[in-house]
């Protein structure tokens, strides 16, 4: 899959902006076996202008998976003594642990990715050839498990609805703020260290909502992973793969 060789390399941590011939390793490239032109990237500006990065860094905000809130990596560890053998069966166990590192993007970098997208094909268009985000890569790179059922499959039954009925009206009856929306801070304050089966749910309810799915609601409690959170914590292994790269494709 990757191939190692000598390139000259851009040091992001150096201010000499002389290329240093350095090795280094590569995703191998897919070639375009039938020779037909590729379609051209719809952004014109240079990789190489410091300019127009900075004016685009400016105009673009990346509202991408947010840091781990405090004292989250404490509750992935109290709570992995007791379930991790649940995590590692429904396949959400190295996408838990991922949540706990503190990624850092480079905005150059991506956006200098950001001008080889193409709408048309949905992919991103190289002088190499194509290539775009697969299910593999959403599977080893976030941990999601392709296998298992689907995320759209209704779960829904008596018993699911009475669980989170009850989780939903023992949260809100000890807030003494009644909005509808529920924030993820005080998701988590309240239901850390609570016990028991209701503090597995939460903990997922809290995981699916902020680090799985994205919404267009920041930092609150999404009323619709509730189900796949008692499906997960009760052992049944959900293909969370393909609905996370859908809504990448989504997005």
């Amino acid at each position: 899959m990757i191939e190692e060789r000598e390139e000259l390399i851009l040091s992001q941590n150096s201010n000499n902006e002389t290329p240093v011939l350095r090795k280094a390793h590569f995703l191998k490239p897919t070639s375009n076996p039938s020779d037909q032109p590729l379609p051209k990237p719809p952004s014109s500006f240079s990789l190489s202008s410091k300019f127009n990065i900075n004016h685009l860094q400016k105009k673009v905000f990346f509202k991408g998976r947010p840091k781990p809130q405090k004292n989250w990596h404490l509750w992935v560890g109290n709570l992995m003594q007791t379930h991790e053998f649940t995590w590692k069966k429904v396949g959400i166990f190295d996408a838990i642990r991922a949540t706990t590192y503190n990624l850092m993007w480079d905005n150059e970098l991506i956006l200098g990715l950001a001008q080889n997208w193409c709408s048309e094909t949905n992919s991103f268009v190289f002088t190499w050839g194509e290539c775009s985000i697969t299910l593999e890569d959403v599977m080893i790179l976030g941990g999601f498990s392709v296998l298992g059922e689907c995320v759209n499959n209704p779960f829904e039954n008596r018993e699911i609805e009475d669980i989170e009925n009850e989780l939903l009206s023992v949260f809100s009856g000890d807030r003494k703020n009644s909005r509808n929306k529920i924030n993820q801070y005080e998701w988590m304050n309240y239901f850390m260290d609570f016990g028991g089966e209701f503090e597995h749910i939460a903990f997922l309810v809290l995981w699916l909502s902020r680090y799985v799915f994205s919404t267009d609601h920041y930092c609150e409690i999404s009323p619709f992973v509730f189900p796949i959170a008692i499906a997960l914590a009760r052992g049944t292994r959900i293909a969370l793969a393909p609905a996370v790269l859908s809504a990448i494709y989504r997005d």
